[in-house]
């Protein structure tokens, strides 16, 4: 079946963002006398922002801390250097040119991140990526994100396609089980650093603008 529609990840996808949320994390964490190993910050990789506090939050209790996690690392990520990132900076090449050949080969583009919408808007808006998408999906909008792949089908209806008219790009463990569970069609971006498991894709790409070849 044609492929009509293709469906961006943000976070891994269209910017190298992962690793620059793990030293942030690390960073806070450190502050109280906690290292965050790279193994457990990999299984909060594709899930929504209130499952990756969540999931955090059980390694602060592990460890003995009764301070309101929350309420410190909202504290921290208040701060100045990280509330004024500009995405375009950590930008994955390929990005632009990649949208601009589907487009132009008549393909319905999306985005589909299980980040908040406040924090996609900002990336589209610091990477000039806004024009490219027909919809754009927060993970938040569900009761479950990903692995749940309600966000690719709801994606999928706001398009006007059926789901195996679908390509999703995407990079996680849990991205990539939502697309499939969804019955579309799965590139991953090859990610090396987080020893990430991308078997169930259906091909692994080394750059976005392998996407246009397919």
């Amino acid at each position: 079946m044609e492929i009509k529609a293709v469906i961006f990840d943000m976070d891994g996808v269209l910017i190298d963002s992962e690793i620059v949320y793990m030293k942030w994390e690390k960073a806070f964490f450190r502050q109280y006398g906690i290292e965050l190993s790279d193994e457990t910050y990999k299984e909060t990789l594709g899930r929504s922002d209130i499952e990756v506090e969540r999931a955090l939050e059980k390694i602060w209790k592990a460890y003995g801390r009764k301070e309101n996690f929350k309420a410190l690392r909202d504290v921290y990520y208040s701060a100045p250097e990280i509330q004024t990132m500009d995405y375009s900076t950590i930008l994955n090449d390929g990005v632009k040119e990649t949208l601009s050949c589907l487009e132009k080969k008549g393909k319905r583009l999306a985005l589909a991140s299980s980040s908040a919408l406040p924090e996609i808007k900002k990336v589209l808006k610091d990477c000039g990526l806004n024009e490219y998408f027909l919809t754009v999906v927060s993970g938040e909008q569900f009761k479950e994100s990903k692995p749940n792949p309600e966000i690719y089908l709801y994606t999928a209806n706001r398009l006007g396609v059926s789901p195996k008219e679908c390509m999703v790009v995407e990079d996680s463990e849990a991205g990539i089980a939502a697309a499939k569970a969804a019955g579309m069609y799965v590139a991953a971006k090859k990610e090396e650093r987080f020893l990430i498991d991308q078997s169930r894709a259906d091909i692994v790409i080394e750059t976005l603008t392998a996407v246009t070849e397919i």
